[in-house]
């Protein structure tokens, strides 16, 4: 495909549904960037770092799509959370009512995958950082010294951020909840369980398939038949409606998924209630 100008490469973004970007597209969008900064034409240069994330965010999106076909678990999601990250970058700059390239659909689709993949806990590293430095002038940033330079704003085609220098490690914690989710703990004695996964990426044909999930959770045995005015299984001795009745405690810790096509049916043995475990053997 010969892109001609930047407005073909944002239709071509615009209605890309498949599972490999032309990467012709990215050389195409340096070259023109480049030449709207030697007019000092800030606005357009801008428009083309906007089309740089969003071929970046499909691109990561489409290649966990890939990982997940060919059970790479590990490296889709590493490339799902590259894919939100960049995408975060965009917010300040884009209008997010309008769904035109579809990050919305791929923000909302990153979020349900990785709600079915098993990983709850990551290493969070502790550091000190002495010096920080502009990316746009390469000042050094200090409480005292600022350069004039946002942020998060576009300069030149670029986004202004901060480069950590004279970084110092402390120590590493165990958190659930990471800015960045690569350093996931992983066990030598176990197996992650990738069920639910798995399950999906049998019906799942494109990335752009649109589908949603429906979670639900099991009752703990104890709790199933009781009445409202039952001793409740929990020793506490009160009335079951007086204590865990519609309560979290009466439901298993892992939660079961259904997944719903919105324009498909599929067989019923691939839409069975699937208990999201962590890890293989449970």
């Amino acid at each position: 495909m010969n892109f001609i100008n930047e407005t073909m490469i944002e239709e071509y973004l615009s209605d890309f549904n498949e599972l490999y970007l032309n990467k012709e597209v990215i050389s195409k969008l340096k070259s023109y960037k480049e030449e709207y900064v030697n007019h000092n034409d800030q606005n357009t240069a801008k428009n083309i770092w906007i089309l740089e994330q969003v071929y970046k965010v499909i691109a990561h999106y489409i290649k966990a799509f890939r990982y997940l076909k060919q059970k790479k678990h590990y490296e889709a999601w590493c490339e799902l959370d590259r894919s939100d990250i960049e995408l975060s970058f965009l917010y300040n700059h884009i209008d997010r009512t309008n769904d035109k390239f579809k990050l919305e659909f791929i923000s909302q689709k990153t979020k349900d995958l990785q709600l079915l993949f098993p990983y709850t806990h990551f290493l969070s590293r502790e550091a000190i950082v002495q010096n920080w430095k502009c990316s746009i002038c390469g000042n050094s940033i200090t409480l005292r010294n600022r350069c004039s330079h946002q942020l998060g704003e576009i300069y030149n085609g670029e986004m202004c951020c901060r480069i950590a220098q004279d970084m110092k490690f402390e120590a590493f914690a165990i958190v659930t909840d990471p800015f960045d989710k690569y350093s996931v703990l992983m066990l030598g004695n176990q197996e992650y369980n990738y069920a639910i996964l798995d399950r999906l990426m049998e019906v799942w044909e494109n990335p752009f398939e649109n589908w949603r999930l429906e979670k639900n959770y099991v009752i703990k045995t104890e709790y199933l038949n009781l009445k409202r005015n039952d001793t409740c299984p929990c020793l506490s001795m009160k009335k079951y409606k007086k204590c865990c009745m519609d309560t979290p405690k009466v439901y298993d810790s892992n939660p079961f998924y259904k997944v719903i096509f919105n324009n498909k049916q599929i067989p019923k043995e691939y839409n069975e209630n699937i208990t999201a475990g962590t890890w293989k053997n449970n």
